[in-house]
């Protein structure tokens, strides 16, 4: 459980980046809006790999560095189909208005969040392999 609270509190660092990346392009030096929210995304994806490889994960042997975070993108990119899912769901079932947006999103980061946390633990940070002789 130590592990998962670990990567939830890397996972809300990654949130802000996101935000606060995202905001900074957009909003402060106009950029488009969907170049914005990619390079956010790897920014925001990029730290939680990088935290999780840290401190949540620190005590498993680690693969290169640019293997690892290649596959930590990949993971944060399927993790986005189950957060956005249960996002549209929740706003289906909850509708638009008062706290159901939150709801939803809350729903959703936990999805996506359950996703990437499996994937974490089997296929991004797996102890490399050893080689055979």
């Amino acid at each position: 459980m130590k592990r998962f609270a670990r990567f939830a509190l890397i996972g809300a660092l990654g949130f802000a980046v996101d935000s606060l990346c995202f905001a900074l392009l957009w909003q402060g030096l106009g950029w488009p809006l969907q170049l914005a929210r990619a390079v956010a995304f790897v920014a925001a994806a990029s730290t939680t790999w990088l935290g999780n490889r840290w401190l949540t994960f620190a005590d498993r042997p680690s693969q290169p560095c640019w293997h690892q975070w290649r596959r930590a993108l990949a993971s944060a990119l399927v993790a986005a189909v189950p957060n956005l899912g249960v996002f549209q769901l929740l706003l289906m079932l909850l509708g638009h208005h008062g706290m159901a947006p939150y709801v939803a999103l809350v729903g959703g980061i936990l999805a996506g969040m359950g996703v990437n946390y499996f994937a974490s633990q089997t296929w991004v940070f797996a102890p490399a392999d050893t080689p055979s002789r």
